[in-house]
């Protein structure tokens, strides 16, 4: 065995007990004193990649695929570190050619599908998962699948498929929050059922988290401000950003520290306002997870937020190593995370009601649980608004161009995969009692064509002329895509999943949002955001109140003009944009659950 060999499958076999650090250690010597060597600069690729050292990792790549040029795994793995440089055109070019040689290569259909998506082309995603899928299935390929399939608006086949996917690879992690995810979209989908699949997914989680801990729930500190860590892929112009900047812009410094995680592969001009507003900010792109934790463990962080959930920016595996005493998630996603590591979630009153609550009383009726025992996590009711809103400072003032668009008009800006069937099954009753209005619809997904046709012809199907529908994809930037709203009478959101950006952003423009109260958190959210602002009257307690709600609305122009002209300023004077209030409450929910830690470890502690 020649000396290159044997630290090539040394390396591998690091790899594979994820040493990363130490693979790569082995391995550079080797690739660097053999440059003709492909299988070393390859597999070093791959190591640099999991370091993210994301132009080393495509410098071997280009040498491997150099070598051999017409190798489809060197070809795949060059578009995999293309793509991390973040060149996506040469990432797409060489998965295409990894295709072309091999039309079922799983490795450049899942990245190709992948950046279909990303792209918001879930169309062009699936077909490339089904090249494969019509084949065989495909561990990889099945989660893209869901997320595509949700994403062109067929969330019941979307569920589908994540069932029988699960049953023929059970203990993938990365389906079971597919699935999980995707059920927050079903309409009819169980509150019990939504939440075994998310204590599932923790339990799993768990149950594969590697054996090295972070664990500290030993530590005290009482003498000190508390460090207070915020870890996300979306501190950029995104909206959690949003919703987490009045923190960041208000705490109070002589009780608090706050540090960021980022892990934003692309920072831009929000995230360096927001480090501007911190004690210490972090650039985590290039790291994994552990070397994250261990800065979570030098900073000496006492409560660590997680502002992502199961979405794909979030990264649950930093909170199953458990790095801080104490753990909470928050606004990033509508529902528990399912991981046991994490101590608290945050909401409110009128979105997780407690038990003496109607909406409970319904859930119980239906046979689900109540609201706290469908979480994992302690709730923790930041009463009155668990959020607290900051408009764009571009945004335009709000206005009703009636002379160019005169008919009342209905609309969501809602994403695609949130127009479910039944959702369909309503707005059309809606325009066929109101013939002279029209529908405007507006978002990222319906740059792709099946998105567009799958309404057009819903509302056809039902007897409404697609005439009536206008639907626009992504604009340039946000004040354009907030003057769509002068088009728009009445905003409509979403059932099950409500809106809670786009329903802020419509507000802001002062169109009337309509929901329907339902039994989830993800369903309540707008029931939070109207109570707040003083517009009750725009919850539905049900879908048929929610069409009526609609008709009259839309049949009293002195309203919408009012509307029109007193809501931003009633958002403006609300728990949702007082920033000193909201940074106040929940700075005293950290507190206690600081002191209730405290009171533990210390009653732990032998004496």
């Amino acid at each position: 065995m020649s000396q290159t060999l044997a630290k090539i499958l040394e390396a591998e076999r690091l790899l594979k007990s994820d040493l990363v650090e130490e693979a790569a250690k082995v391995l550079l010597p080797a690739a660097q004193s053999n440059p003709k060597e492909p299988n070393a600069a390859s597999l070093l690729s791959i190591i640099l990649f999991r370091l993210r050292r994301y132009p080393q990792a495509l410098y071997y790549a280009q040498r491997a695929a150099a070598l051999v040029p017409h190798d489809v795994g060197y070809l795949a793995n060059l578009g995999l570190m293309y793509s991390a440089a973040g060149k996506q055109a040469e990432a797409k070019r060489h998965y295409e050619k990894a295709i072309k040689l091999n039309p079922l290569h799983p490795e450049s259909l899942l990245a190709l599908a992948n950046t279909a998506l990303n792209d918001s082309n879930p169309s062009l995603s699936a077909e490339y998962c089904e090249r494969m899928l019509s084949q065989r299935m495909d561990a990889q390929l099945c989660p893209t699948y869901v997320a595509a399939l949700s994403s062109m608006g067929r969330v019941e086949d979307a569920a589908a498929f994540a069932k029988r996917a699960l049953e023929a690879f059970p203990d993938d992690t990365l389906m079971m929050s597919g699935r999980a995810s995707n059920l927050n979209y079903v309409w009819d989908a169980a509150p019990e059922e939504i939440a075994e699949v998310h204590m599932g997914l923790g339990r799993a989680l768990m149950a594969q988290k590697p054996d090295e801990t972070f664990d500290y729930r030993g530590q005290v500190r009482t003498d000190k401000r508390l460090r207070i860590g915020f870890v996300s892929s979306d501190l950029r112009a995104h909206s959690v950003s949003f919703f987490i900047e009045p923190f960041f812009a208000m705490h109070d410094r002589e009780r608090f520290d706050v540090y960021a995680y980022s892990l934003t592969r692309y920072e831009d001009h929000v995230s360096q306002r927001l480090k501007a507003m911190v004690k210490k900010w972090h650039d985590c792109g290039p790291l994994i997870d552990r070397e994250v934790c261990k800065l979570i463990q030098a900073d000496e962080i006492d409560i660590l937020f997680d502002l992502g959930g199961l979405t794909l920016s979030g990264s649950l595996t930093v909170f199953a190593y458990k790095p801080a005493p104490v753990q909470v998630t928050y606004c990033g996603y509508p529902n528990t995370t399912g991981i046991p590591t994490i101590d608290y979630r945050i909401v409110d009153s009128f979105t997780d009601p407690v038990d003496t609550d109607a909406a409970s009383v319904k859930a119980r009726a239906r046979g689900g649980p109540d609201f706290d025992a469908r979480c994992s996590e302690k709730l923790i009711r930041l009463d009155p608004c668990f959020l607290c809103y900051s408009p764009p400072i571009d945004a335009p003032l709000p206005g009703r161009d009636r002379q160019h668009y005169p008919a009342v008009t209905f609309g969501s800006f809602n994403g695609n995969r949130k127009i479910v069937t039944p959702l369909l099954d309503l707005w059309a009753q809606l325009m066929l009692r109101r013939p002279d209005a029209r529908f405007l619809l507006k978002t990222f997904e319906y740059k792709d064509a099946f998105p567009r046709q799958r309404i057009l012809e819903g509302f056809a199907s039902r007897g409404v002329d697609p005439a009536r529908i206008d639907i626009f994809g992504p604009t340039k930037g946000i004040a354009e895509h907030l003057a769509f709203y002068e088009r728009m009478d009445i905003s409509l959101d979403t059932i099950p999943y409500n809106g809670t950006t786009t329903t802020c952003e419509a507000l802001w423009m002062g169109v009337p949002t309509i929901i329907t109260a339902g039994i989830t958190h993800a369903s309540r959210v707008g029931v939070s955001l109207l109570h707040n602002i003083g517009a009750p009257e725009l919850v539905a307690h049900d879908p048929a109140n929610y069409v009526e709600i609609a008709l009259e609305l839309a049949g009293d122009t002195a309203r919408l003009d009012a509307y029109r002209a007193n809501l931003r300023s009633m958002v403006a004077a609300s728990p949702l944009r007082d920033g000193a209030a909201f940074s106040a409450r929940l700075g005293s929910a950290l507190t206690r659950v600081w002191e209730t830690y405290v009171g533990q470890a210390q009653g732990a502690q032998p004496r």
